[in-house]
């Protein structure tokens, strides 16, 4: 991950439609926000959001919520994780 969060030299190029046979290339964004539903309670690849962000480098920031919503996808308020390198 680069901490400096260059932009993509092709940003109008969705990953896999490469023009002049050029690699797609990303970075990680420097921040998240998230729900907190999301962060705590779902998975990828056998691992939480949660530690997906950590291993990376990011830390929660900030959160807001009263912690109850209605719609449990948006439950435990939402949360700004940062890239640790960014300050």
């Amino acid at each position: 991950m680069d901490p400096a969060f260059p932009r993509s030299p092709y940003p109008s190029n969705p990953p896999g439609n490469c023009s002049n046979s050029v690699e797609w290339k990303h970075t990680w964004p420097s921040h998240f926000v998230i729900f907190g539903a999301l962060v705590d309670n779902s998975t990828f690849e056998g691992r939480s959001v949660r530690a997906i962000l950590d291993s990376k480098g990011y830390y929660e920031a900030w959160m807001d919520g009263n912690g109850y919503e209605e719609d449990e996808r948006k439950r435990g308020g939402v949360r700004l994780w940062a890239y640790s390198a960014v300050g």
